[in-house]
């Protein structure tokens, strides 16, 4: 009778009820596997996918024995027809997938396994799934439950770190330093300006287009946050991009390899994790490690099974993403990277630990591969896990192929095509700790005081500055993250009529970030990773839109932060990565150098130099003579025959001096524009003085710090320059971070398209402004001071 095998009688009901088997089969094979002189050709058996046998029909395979001689067994079930009328596939039948026959049939017979199992009441013909380890598969409806890298089940109480959903323009300026240049395919920093690299924002697509041109262009896109990472908790770094001229994974590589590697992950130049789709168009993994002290990468796998033989390296252990389907593919996936994907990696680090790369498809979390550092290595997976969010691009010449590719000699590796943009189009990302953590907890309270300074006059005032130190003791950017708590502004009039008394007084104070300075001298605060400055001059005394805080106090007063300052992307003080990034700042006028000599008239004393006539002399001119000091420059002509000098005047009555204007240039308000919004015009320098910079000046085309740009009928002295800023728009060049040697020319600047280009630096500035506020009777106080006290958290890492 149909179906009657399957069961087993319970007696003494012989012809009653019955207790269900769970049926399977076994199918052994002639002529077919693993074996190239099979008749039937060289066949890998899929587990999980569906075969046809000829006069039968369709077998579904569990499980595979191949004795790789052209026999074996599959372990099968049968359609429901089949097992329930009894069919058993006959000896010698076909058996084919997609019409191509892969083996023959010896005998079929049926197994069953006697077995309790848990299943549906409304569907007990499907049981509980238990995989090879011995663990019950439990899913939801919309799929498997996530875990996060250390075995948690993952919940909603994780807490992000950094979120960049790149809707606008602004979110790329003000989370990204983006760098375009020449670099080098070895270990070395980006060197040179000469390149056709580009990272823009395309407004109608809301993304970040990031894109090289010809050999040795970089482009790349860092956050500026490092993303704190908490002991013991999971670290995840998401994103979606799309890699725009790549292919499509379990398609031969070749016809996408375009001599570019792009890297996309939670790295910075020394650490990290990253997508790393090769140069030879085959995605591969990557850990970036500085543990040794050099910069060591090592692809962990890759999608291509030439290529990782040939490295020596895994091929994806996870999901192989490659539409294969069956056990190594088993959501079916096949992975486009051209096209629009969300790419996820979570670490399980302690030093050692693991790491998993993955994506997703049709809402499924999908697991591509894993890599395990513990019990293998002697020194850590890298130095550290706090880490930027990151894309970066790189365009090989041949030689560098040649020589520095891992497969010299892959057929899929060429040399990049000049004149073709090769681009990523980078959409959002995101970096969270996988621990429900109040990120005020973290981290070491300082403080730092002022002095009593003295508040004179009705307009605002600059009175210090503060920075994170932009250097760590290894001589790389320090990635401190400064999280202010508080800041308290103690005010009183020290001119009282009334000896030995004062009294309160109002004080009107704002902090503002990042604005035009000129020659600052920064000071250690002793135990802590912040720098003070108290000197310099600010051109921006005025403005209100780098403005973080402003309030009045009459007396004393205090601001509670920690209801302002609350992450670690937006809240913290930091220093930029890479540098800053590359800024090409749009020159509007250009004014060629003059020099000539002046008498000095009377007696100087300090910084005030008194000379017969001041004429033509410029802010930023440099002045030599008689014992005058080695680089000074004028800070201020304040009349016809008085000149503010940056050094105490020690030369005497009638010597005399030579002055020189250097090339004096004007920054281009009109087509800096901030935000896409010429109303957000940018009418502030963002280049900046000099700084010690964590990569070296312009190795290749001298020791600048910037790169002069089409100066059309200008020559220059030197077109590496350093930039002297005079005003809020206006500077002068000079040829060294000292400013002893100007910028000289000869010709006159004919052009439109004039900029300068170079690393911006790592610095984040904070500067303070007060002003006294007129009391009751609308009169000023005598002699205002002001005491700042600021207290913040210091999170190193």
């Amino acid at each position: 009778m149909a179906g009657e095998k399957r069961y087993t009688r319970i007696p003494p009901e012989s012809t009653g009820d019955r207790v269900s088997m769970i049926h399977t089969a076994e199918v052994e094979f002639k002529n077919g596997g693993n074996y190239a002189l099979a008749t039937y050709g060289n066949h890998t058996w899929e587990i999980g996918e569906r075969y046809t046998v000829a006069g039968f029909g369709t077998i579904h395979v569990h499980a595979v024995y191949d004795r790789n001689n052209g026999t074996g067994i599959l372990a099968v079930h049968y359609s429901l027809t089949d097992k329930m009328e009894n069919n058993v596939p006959e000896a010698d039948s076909l058996i084919s997938i997609d019409g191509v026959n892969v083996g023959q049939v010896v005998l079929a017979y049926d197994v069953y396994i006697p077995a309790q199992n848990i299943m549906g009441y409304d569907n007990p013909d499907f049981g509980w799934n238990i995989d090879r380890q011995g663990s019950g598969q439990v899913t939801f409806s919309e799929g498997q439950p996530q875990l996060d890298a250390w075995g948690k089940l993952r919940v909603s109480g994780a807490t992000k770190l950094g979120d960049y959903v790149l809707s606008k323009k602004a979110i790329l300026d003000k989370n990204f330093s983006q760098v375009k240049g020449e670099g080098s395919a070895g270990d070395g920093p980006p060197i040179m300006y000469n390149s056709a690299a580009k990272v823009l924002y395309d407004d109608t697509g809301k993304f970040a287009a990031v894109s090289v041109n010809k050999g040795k262009d970089l482009a790349t896109a860092t956050a500026f946050t490092y993303h704190h990472y908490v002991a013991g908790s999971s670290h995840l770094f998401m994103g979606t991009a799309a890699f725009v001229n790549a292919g499509i994974v379990g398609d031969s590589p070749e016809g996408f390899a375009n001599g570019v590697a792009i890297r996309f992950g939670a790295f910075d130049a020394r650490n990290g994790f990253m997508f790393l789709l090769g140069p030879d168009g085959v995605l591969y993994l990557e850990r970036r490690n500085n543990n040794s002290g050099t910069v060591v990468s090592n692809l962990l796998a890759c999608s291509d099974a030439t290529t990782a033989t040939a490295l020596g390296i895994d091929r994806f252990n996870g999901d192989l993403v490659d539409g294969s389907k069956g056990s190594t593919n088993a959501s079916g996936m096949k992975l486009n990277l051209s096209k629009n994907n969300q790419y996820w990696i979570d670490l399980q680090w302690h030093g050692a630990g693991r790491a998993r790369f993955g994506t997703f498809h049709n809402g499924r979390r999908v697991v591509i591969h894993e890599y395990y550092h513990n019990n293998r290595y002697d020194l850590p997976m890298n130095q550290t896990a706090s880490l930027p969010t990151c894309t970066a691009m790189y365009a090989y010449t041949q030689p560098e192929i040649d020589s520095n590719w891992p497969v010299a000699s892959h057929p899929y590796a060429v040399a990049k095509t000049n004149g073709v943009d090769i681009t990523t189009r980078v959409f959002s990302q995101a970096m969270w700790t996988e621990t429900d953590i109040d990120l005020q907890s973290i981290g070491t309270p300082k403080s730092y005081a002022t002095g009593h300074i003295p508040v004179e006059g009705g307009a605002f005032k600059y009175l210090f500055s503060l920075r994170p130190n932009p250097r760590n003791p290894n001589g790389g950017t320090d990635n401190t993250l400064i999280i202010p708590t508080k800041i308290a502004a103690i005010a009183y009039d020290a001119a009282v009529t009334t000896a030995g008394q004062n009294r309160e007084a109002i004080v009107h104070w704002r902090v503002s970030e990042q604005t035009v300075h000129h020659r600052h001298t920064w000071a250690d605060i002793p135990g802590t990773q912040v720098q003070v400055s108290t000197t310099g001059i600010n051109y921006e005394t005025l403005e209100s839109k780098n403005r973080l805080l402003e309030d009045m106090y009459i007396g004393r007063g205090e601001k509670d932060l920690t209801s302002t300052f609350i992450d670690f992307q937006n809240g913290a003080w930091k220093n930029r990565s890479d540098d800053g990034g590359t800024i090409d700042q749009n020159i509007a006028t250009i004014v060629g150098s003059t020099t000539g000599t002046v008498t000095e008239a009377t007696t100087s004393t300090g910084t005030t130099c008194n000379v017969d006539d001041t004429t033509g002399i410029l802010i930023g001119a440099s002045i030599t003579g008689t014992d005058v000091a080695a680089a000074t420059t004028v800070e201020a002509v304040v009349d016809g025959t008085t000149l503010t000098l940056n050094q105490d005047v020690v030369s005497a009555t009638g010597s005399t001096l030579t002055w020189v204007n250097p090339v004096t240039v004007t920054m281009d308000t009109v087509d800096s524009v901030r935000d896409m919004s010429p109303a957000e015009a940018l009418d502030d320098w963002k280049l900046t003085e000099p700084f010690i910079a964590t990569f070296p000046p312009s190795i290749a085309q001298g020791n600048g710090k910037f790169r002069a740009k089409d100066f059309d009928g200008l020559t220059l002295s030197s077109n590496d320059v350093y930039l002297y800023i005079t005003g809020q728009t206006t500077g002068v060049l000079y040829a060294d971070e000292n400013f002893t040697t100007p910028i000289t020319s000869t010709g006159s600047y004919s052009g439109g398209s004039a900029s300068i280009m170079g690393y911006i630096g790592p610095a984040y500035v904070i500067s303070f402004y007060a002003h006294e506020q007129p009391d009751g009777s609308d009169q000023f106080y005598q002699d205002v001071r002001a005491m700042f006290a600021i207290e913040w958290k210091e999170i190193e890492q």
